[in-house]
């Protein structure tokens, strides 16, 4: 499963956009975009949502779980 900073770091490489470019947007440093991206610390609710806008994915993609997918998934069958 992954977490929510690989998911940050996979929405912004595929974006090809720096750490140092994403801070830029968002008015932190690439410090702590790292920081986020490591685990060592979790965006605000705010920060979340402006990074969801400049990634061009839905908040859902940051805060959702594939093992809540996958139950939702089977579900569905």
């Amino acid at each position: 499963m992954e977490t929510l900073g690989k998911k940050i770091q996979k929405a912004r490489e595929k974006a090809e956009m720096s750490q140092r470019k994403l801070g830029i947007l968002l008015g932190v440093s690439d410090k702590t975009i790292s920081s986020y991206e490591s685990g060592r610390s979790f965006p605000s609710l705010e920060i979340l949502e402006r990074i969801s806008e400049i990634l061009n994915k839905p908040i859902e993609y940051f805060i959702s779980s594939s093992k809540e997918i996958h139950i939702e998934q089977n579900l569905e069958k």
